[in-house]
């Protein structure tokens, strides 16, 4: 499972670092490379296809702006899916096999989805396998905003509209997730929660708030860290949830359960 969420990350990072460097450019070139890249990142989870709300917010502000003619706007869209469709055309054929249509979800998420009544709390919040329940950094991730926000506005607002859409679809999951955490749904966002991270150092950097800030977030990686090895180990449970006293107290059982282990 880690080397396809490798892929994922990847395909992601190839995908958004193009349409970064060329955010601006509403050449042919730049939407008929975007559509393959596209197509190839939805080839490691298909789900990643909402990652194109970031080009699409771009797109729908040039055809509101009127920044070239509109006919040539939407010319540009179509080479943009066509090219995804393309590059994306064999996971298309497998589902057409699989569950007789190219276009739809498989039974057994169609079985446990519900759009009208999202987990939005559980998901995000709660301490059974939640998003920062789970990955606490993520959180304090999201204090970057505001620096992003005031280097590039419309690219902060496509990001957090893209987060907010994988949020939403994944909080729709009429369960807990089993043995699955929160973050591993959103490991195609640790580049964008890397960014966000990365904006809130920036913003701490030099004032005396940077050495509590860099202390915080050691803690937190070894709570990550401790958090990973527990399960592993079956230190924590998998399926019920799971708190920060369940982790930290958990710690000084690593080392004996390491050993019968290994022993």
């Amino acid at each position: 499972p880690s080397i396809g969420h490798a892929a994922t990350i990847f395909g992601v990072s190839c995908f958004l670092g193009y349409f970064v460097k060329h955010q601006e450019d509403d050449s042919w070139k730049k939407w008929t490379v975007l559509g393959a890249l596209a197509g190839l990142m939805m080839l490691t989870r298909w789900q990643e296809g909402f990652f194109v709300t970031v080009p699409l917010f771009f797109w729908m502000r040039s055809f509101l702006r009127g920044k070239e003619i509109r006919l040539m706007l939407i010319a540009k869209g179509m080479v943009f899916v066509g090219m995804l469709l393309v590059v994306f055309s064999p996971q298309l054929i497998a589902f057409t096999l699989m569950y007789g249509s190219p276009f739809t979800l498989p039974p057994e998420s169609r079985a446990i989805m519900d759009f009208a009544h999202p987990l939005l709390w559980t998901f995000t919040f709660s301490f059974h396998h939640s998003l920062f329940g789970s990955t606490p950094i993520v959180a304090l991730a999201l204090f970057g905003i505001p620096a992003l926000w005031r280097r590039n506005r419309a690219l902060c607002t496509a990001l957090m509209l893209t987060l907010f859409v994988f949020i939403y679809v994944n909080a729709s999951l009429q369960e807990l997730g089993g043995n699955a955490f929160g973050a591993r749904r959103m490991i195609d966002h640790f580049l964008v929660f890397t960014v966000f991270l990365a904006g809130f150092l920036d913003q701490v950097k030099g004032s005396r708030w940077f050495t509590p800030v860099m202390v915080l977030i050691g803690l937190l990686v070894t709570y990550n860290i401790a958090y990973m090895i527990e399960y592993d180990l079956n230190i924590i449970h998998r399926v019920r949830p799971v708190t920060p006293v369940d982790v930290f107290s958990g710690i000084p059982k690593i080392a004996g359960k390491l050993t019968s282990v290994l022993g």
